[in-house]
């Protein structure tokens, strides 16, 4: 699922009931519950990668997060990028 930048907040349980298998954010990481997500898996695009790697460092994201590159190639770092890394084909 695809967060878009305006999203600054997750509130308790947001996510709890979604079958998706990751998160990607275009924007810089909002503020995370520590309820807020089912699932560990957060993605963020690379060009948000020194805002999510503050949080990490400074011990406010409390989940893993990795960043995702422009694994196709077409010069942005985008939901397509995490799909065609993790594709079965």
């Amino acid at each position: 699922m695809l967060v878009p930048k305006s999203v600054t907040t997750i509130c308790a349980f947001a996510f709890c009931a979604q079958h998706s298998p990751a998160l990607l954010f275009e924007g810089a990481p909002p503020t995370i519950h520590e309820q807020g997500l089912g699932f560990p898996w957060l993605w963020y695009c690379d060009e948000m990668a020194n805002a999510w790697e503050r949080q990490m460092v400074e011990g406010k994201l409390n989940h893993p997060a990795f960043k995702i590159g422009d694994n196709n190639k077409d010069g942005k770092a985008d939901w397509n990028d995490w799909l065609d890394e993790h594709s079965n084909n």
